[in-house]
């Protein structure tokens, strides 16, 4: 069969986690990208913006669905991911189109979503562009590797894919229709690395290598995005695991001129081993997530993270000579792992310097190693999403202790801190007045491109502009005077 009248539906109604933060569906539009030389129209809709499917229903013969994000426990009911909604929409796609789904929920559970959505004829496991490339060159799923496809009543699930691999594409933006935004500002995601070289007992990836795109293409995509995008977010898992080419980077963005606020993830190695560089991070506009799981080196030493709690501080003593805003990821609920030890993180993660926390609950996959380990335990149970608790924690027990630990860490003190620190990378007061527009207008109006489109011409065209500068401008001053007499205190 040839298709030639693409439709690419990124199905949800809301960013599952981010209430004010509507990130691009970067993988579905690498997809489109891929494969919009095969075809003689596609078109990339995303419904957070739109109401109904059906006036781009016309004419199709082939849907693309991006199933990111889900839970089976949920399935057919309402959830913070609106799967209700996801299902129904899928389950109305008219006969006779070719339904191809592809993300990360499709590839954990293929066979259960053939079973609950009897629309989908093709499920992509893993990244979608080199497999979809070849279905629309060979006119069938029979023999791709990568693809689970139904055969009259059967299933037929083909050989997994070699995921580790770096083809190149980026989203043709020419295809975009909408503004995506963060906290107001124009936001943009890319991706410049696969892989992991690491072996945290937790990660779901098999592939522990790391491969990465050169500079210069990252930079050539970054010259694609629109010019009112501010903020740059790197998919990556790990984009600083190469320091080296981290540092030609931040040098490729001086010399073009290349002035974004950048958001990345990365491990506490990358941030201990190379202080310069990290300094060029800083005066590039990076802001760091970092994985830092615990302080406790026995908890550590169990999830294999590969270091020891000194090495925690080593690096954030050199994000503290920078303005990075840094974000650190807790887990609680680890093996042996007591109150006290989960309570320390507060306490330990201000005297690092961390900017916020984000603390979750264990969480055990099936293709885990730490699936095997806790089936082995039995006083460690695994629950509603994949949540671990224990005969010693139970699961409110746990979200008990991460109110707790949140409550210490943002103390008044600390809370005046992140403000004046965000001035640095952002100006504040006109985030705050857009932010504020943005919750008045969903009360006026109901269609997401109308409030988008008000949002977009007050950011463009800001008759506050000079208002804005100068207190903004006060704020830094405010910041760095705050920030002297708080480390004469020793706070």
């Amino acid at each position: 069969m040839k298709w030639k009248n693409v439709l690419c539906i990124y199905p949800y109604r809301a960013e599952p986690y981010l209430k004010y933060w509507k990130m691009p569906p970067n993988g579905l539009e690498i997809v489109a990208s891929a494969i919009k030389p095969l075809v003689d129209k596609i078109d990339v809709v995303d419904m957070r913006f739109e109401d109904d499917i059906s006036p781009f229903l016309k004419d199709r013969d082939m849907i693309c669905l991006s199933l990111n994000w889900g839970n089976p426990k949920a399935l057919g009911g309402a959830s913070k991911f609106d799967l209700d909604f996801v299902y129904k929409l899928i389950n109305s796609l008219p006969e006779g189109i070719t339904v191809v789904a592809g993300g990360r929920f499709a590839t954990d559970y293929p066979d259960m979503l053939f079973n609950e959505l009897p629309r989908i004829d093709i499920i992509i496991r893993g990244y979608g562009e080199d497999p979809m490339i070849e279905l629309l060159k060979k006119g069938s799923p029979k023999g791709i590797d990568g693809i689970s496809y139904r055969d009259g009543g059967q299933i037929v699930n083909n050989r997994d894919r070699n995921q580790l691999v770096i083809t190149g594409i980026y989203p043709d933006r020419s295809l975009r229709k909408y503004r995506y935004t963060a906290l107001s500002m124009g936001i943009d995601s890319i991706y410049a690395s696969q892989g992991c070289p690491f072996k945290c007992i937790y990660c779901e990836f098999t592939e522990k290598k790391w491969i990465s795109r050169s500079v210069e293409s990252i930079i050539e995509e970054i010259k694609t995005m629109d010019r009112d995008t501010e903020i740059v977010f790197f998919t990556d898992n790990n984009v600083f695991h190469d320091m080296d080419r981290m540092d030609k980077l931040c040098d490729a963005l001086k010399r073009e001129g290349i002035k974004k606020e950048f958001l990345a993830q990365c491990r506490v190695e990358s941030l201990a081993k190379k202080p310069d560089v990290v300094k060029k991070l800083g005066e590039a506009g990076f802001t760091v997530g970092v994985g830092i799981e615990s302080f406790n080196d026995d908890v550590l030493h169990w999830l294999k993270k590969g270091y020891r709690s000194d090495l925690i501080f080593k690096a954030f003593e050199n994000v503290k000579q920078t303005d990075i805003l840094a974000l650190g990821f807790f887990i609680i609920g680890n093996y042996k792992e007591t109150r006290e030890d989960m309570l320390r993180i507060a306490d330990n993660a201000a005297k690092a310097g961390l900017d916020f926390i984000s603390v979750g609950r264990l969480l055990c996959y099936p293709k885990t190693e730490l699936h095997g380990i806790i089936q082995k335990l039995p006083d460690y149970h695994i629950g509603d999403r994949n949540i671990v608790y224990s005969d010693y924690y139970a699961i409110s027990d746990l979200n008990r202790i991460r109110k707790e630990i949140n409550r210490r860490f943002y103390s008044a003190t600390h809370l005046a801190r992140i403000i004046f620190r965000f001035s640095y990378h952002f100006n504040l007061p006109k985030v705050i007045r857009q932010m504020g527009l943005e919750f008045i207008l969903k009360g006026i109006f109901k269609k997401q491109r109308q409030i988008d489109r008000l949002l977009y011409l007050t950011s463009r065209y800001n008759i506050l502009y000079p208002v804005d500068l100068l207190l903004n401008s006060i704020l830094r001053i405010g910041g760095r005077i705050f920030e002297y007499a708080i480390s004469r205190r020793g706070v």
